[in-house]
């Protein structure tokens, strides 16, 4: 599991959140797979580059500087956790 601290290019805030992430295959193939969709479908909204694409476990809120206790306490329990991989299905595609 894996915490991420990302600054947010429109606020300028950080967003902390838990989150999973595909293995490198899985990301491929989901980035080919949506390349597909997006095609037969018509989509049109924007894409996530396929080394950020994760499934939000936990949103730990948005912050205009990082919280240096919540940021270890959340470190922390991100690096205490552990789990074999297992497999995520959506039912549904939007855009």
């Amino acid at each position: 599991m894996s915490v991420a601290a990302t600054p947010s290019a429109v606020t300028q805030v950080h967003r902390l959140f838990f989150a999973v992430q595909p293995d490198a295959r899985a990301a491929s193939l989901a980035d080919g797979f949506e390349g597909q969709l997006r095609t037969e479908l018509g989509l049109t909204g924007g894409r996530v580059a396929k080394e950020r694409l994760h499934v939000t476990l936990h949103w730990l809120q948005d912050h205009a500087s990082l919280p240096p206790d919540l940021l270890a306490e959340a470190l922390s329990a991100g690096g205490a956790a552990e789990m074999a991989p297992f497999d995520v299905i959506f039912d549904r595609v939007e855009s």
